[in-house]
């Protein structure tokens, strides 16, 4: 597992984070070899052609859907990307997740599954408040104050920030996976919880997979070293049967 240094000394608040191509925390990405575990792309980096190259060597699922003309204002706004835990083991603690309506309305995390994840980021990650999400989810708001716009803006909004954050909860997503009910504390950033959780998906995708880098280092040299030996030891044998006369040396080959 990385060394406790490695979690703590990260780029100050959440606010203050800084996003590599793909959205991701710049400094969690520096962290050795934590580009080879599984993180989640919450809005992809444009262009949507090269976003699976920008995001390797994760995926960006469903990528056609981001072409839908609602979204763009999503885009715009930049990628993001944070860590997360694979489904296997978020069924282990979680269970299986709902099963989603047939019939009816669907839910906001159906229908506006990709909105409902950005803003959870924008409010926890990106520190905007609720006034700011609102006037990412309504541009005609881009020009009021905060105290200017309307409470039902500012109740969507809410919806969306909840309904997202336990989207990302159930996804395994970091930090929303480490909280009950995915609402991260004010200062979830600085909490000894998140540290842990981070520390944990490094031990368990990270830590392991340069552990088997190195036994397959190990392995390689161990057959190396054997496949030398071998070789030799084969060199001296045939060297020792050509010595030996004709009828010896068909006798040796039949066995």
């Amino acid at each position: 597992m990385a060394r406790k240094t490695e979690f703590l000394a990260h780029a100050g608040p959440v606010r203050n984070w800084q996003l590599d191509r793909a959205g991701r925390p710049e400094w969690i990405a520096k962290i050795p070899d934590a580009m080879r575990g599984p993180w989640a792309c919450i809005v992809p980096p444009l262009p949507l052609a090269q976003a699976d190259h920008l995001f390797w060597p994760s995926l960006v699922p469903n990528i056609e859907r981001w072409e839908r003309p609602l979204l763009k204002r999503v885009l715009d706004a930049g990628p993001a990307a944070m860590p997360c835990f694979r489904q296997e083991h978020v069924r282990e603690i979680m269970g299986e997740p709902d099963v989603p309506p047939k019939r009816g309305r669907p839910k906001l995390d159906v229908s506006e599954y990709e909105r409902a994840r950005w803003i959870a980021w924008i409010v926890d990650v990106r520190r905007e408040g609720m006034s700011g999400a609102a006037r990412r989810l309504e541009p005609d708001l881009d020009n009021r104050s905060d105290l200017a716009i309307p409470r039902h803006f500012l109740r969507k909004a809410e919806r969306f920030r909840d309904r997202g954050r336990k989207i990302l909860q159930r996804e395994g997503v970091l930090p929303w996976f480490a909280f009950s009910e995915g609402q991260p504390s004010p200062r979830w950033d600085m909490t000894l919880l998140f540290q842990l959780a981070l520390q944990t998906w490094y031990g368990i995708y990270v830590a392991a997979f340069r552990e088997q880098i190195r036994y397959q280092e190990q392995l390689e040299a161990l057959l190396h070293e054997y496949g030398a030996k071998s070789a030799e030891s084969i060199r001296k044998s045939r060297a020792q049967v050509q010595s030996l006369p004709q009828r010896q040396r068909e006798w040796l080959q039949k066995r």
